[in-house]
């Protein structure tokens, strides 16, 4: 969980165990003198960065007090004008234009060039509930997931945002870290205690039995119908159905907890963490360390990665990192 487990790394505002259920809400748009954007700064790349995507050729990176930043090659970035100051925890694009990015406050914002200007589509800061994750099927149909078991979908675009109402994964409001879509077209989730869950269509959702009682932190496909989940001390589980519920736990011979992943070559999972430990997962699921000792290493914890132009983008709590990728 990135606003907890990266603890110091940015005030986070403290979560409530309120929690606004319904069957559903349309797009809440910015409200009153509050909505304050985010400061320009200088090197803002080499701040607190959560997520970090690609739109089409270019990469672009969230992170705290609602930083935005750009990138053509992964070493020179722009911060662009962002409509919020709160943490940004997760970005996705559909294709080069259209995508979006979740945070704080059940913030949602919006973009239709690639990332060079956002809109706000929800903002719900009395929910005390940010969103961890998004997962982005086409340019109208997402999926963002957060805390105390909210989940929020999207079928149009974003012009209206509504709650999923989902008893088997929200009544413990245990909360929700990573959704993925899996290459047969159906989801998962993975959060705190060990929670998993699969659904066919995103709206109706099936617990499954976890083999890990701590939390998972992401969730990505693995194979034609299964996924891999990973975690608090370098716990990850391998599935070839995720909806029949059995995991094989993979020997990552690490303590350091996996916040982010990216798949870097043909199955070839890339699995970031705590202290900087950045791990390679073989499509025959075996684990060797990034880079050799030899070699430059991130600093500081790191959240999430992508490939643009040819060099390797890492994020984290001391921003921006680039290095060729072999």
């Amino acid at each position: 969980m990135k606003r907890i487990l990266l603890a110091g790394l940015i005030s986070l505002p403290v979560l409530s165990s309120a929690y606004a259920e319904g069957a559903g809400s349309e797009a809440q748009p910015p409200k009153g003198p509050d909505v304050v954007p985010a400061l320009q700064v200088a090197h803002a790349e080499r701040g607190l960065l959560l997520d970090v995507a690609t739109a089409g050729a270019q990469a672009v990176a969230v992170g705290g007090f609602g930083s935005i930043m750009q990138s053509q090659d992964g070493m020179t970035w722009k911060q662009v004008a962002s409509p919020v100051d709160v943490a940004l925890t997760s970005v996705r694009f559909a294709d080069d234009r259209n995508g979006w990015a979740v945070g704080h406050d059940a913030v949602i914002l919006h973009t239709t060039d690639g990332g060079a200007s956002w809109k706000i589509q929800n903002r719900e800061p009395d929910l005390y509930s940010p969103l961890f994750s998004v997962e982005v099927i086409d340019a109208r149909r997402a999926i963002a997931v957060g805390a105390f078991g909210l989940i929020k979908q999207t079928q149009d675009g974003g012009s209206t945002w509504t709650d999923v109402v989902a008893p088997s994964i929200s009544d413990d409001k245990l909360h929700l870290n990573s959704i993925a879509q899996l290459a047969d077209g159906s989801f998962a989730v993975a959060g705190e205690r060990g929670l998993l869950a699969w659904s066919a269509d995103g709206v109706e959702w099936k617990r499954l039995a976890s083999p890990y009682e701590g939390s998972f932190f992401g969730v990505v496909p693995w194979g034609e119908k299964g996924a891999i989940a990973y975690g608090m001390r370098g716990n990850v589980y391998a599935s070839s159905d995720i909806s029949a519920g059995q995991w094989k736990k993979i020997e990552t011979k690490t303590t350091a907890s996996f916040f982010g992943s990216h798949f870097v070559r043909d199955g070839e999972l890339m699995l970031m963490g705590s202290d900087g430990y950045v791990a390679v997962l073989s499509k025959d699921l075996k684990v060797s360390r990034w880079p050799a000792k030899s070699e430059k290493s991130p600093a500081g914890s790191v959240t999430g990665g992508a490939v643009v132009s040819g060099q390797l983008v890492l994020v984290g709590d001391a921003g921006a990192f680039s290095a060729a990728l072999r």
